[in-house]
């Protein structure tokens, strides 16, 4: 990874330190995160314990979970998550509003078993044409492909 430590663990730690309102003495601060960001926040996490005192404890799962956590009342004092889930969470009262700090922006990418064709994926046609001719689809974010797929038969019929 190639980017500036204490530059980013700065960064990391304005945020945390904005989002949960710690600022006096050492704390335990309680984070849920889905995994999407799991190696770069390793890596600041140690470098913000370092120079504020604070105690991190993470939860690292995928967003059902996450979501499931949520839902049972479970409570922390930093989200990382998709900006779509966090606005379902304030939407539902569990993340207070206005909160939501946007850390980084996510690609979506393709790939295929080793030796099988690369589709075409560039234009829309192609897209749909490659999904729908796809023997197996696997995605990492369910909430957002359920959604993508119950759209797909009225709007790629």
């Amino acid at each position: 990874m190639n980017h500036n430590p204490k530059r980013a663990a700065a960064i990391a730690a304005a945020v945390i330190l904005t989002v949960t309102g710690v600022t006096a003495h050492a704390a335990e601060i309680r984070v849920l995160s889905t995994q999407a960001t799991e190696e770069a926040y390793r890596e600041l996490v140690p470098e913000f314990e370092k120079a504020t005192g604070h105690k991190v404890a993470t939860t690292f799962t995928g967003t059902l979970d996450a979501n499931k956590r949520l839902a049972a009342g479970e409570g922390y004092d930093l989200l990382i998550m998709s900006a779509s889930s966090i606005d379902e969470h304030i939407k539902g009262g569990k993340v207070a509003p206005g909160s939501r700090v946007d850390l980084a922006k996510s690609g979506v990418g393709v790939g295929v078993k080793s030796g099988a064709p690369k589709p075409d994926i560039s234009t829309t046609d192609a897209l749909k044409k490659a999904i729908l001719a796809a023997r197996s689809i696997g995605y990492s974010d369910w909430p957002r492909a359920a959604s993508m797929s119950s759209g797909c038969s009225s709007a790629w019929a």
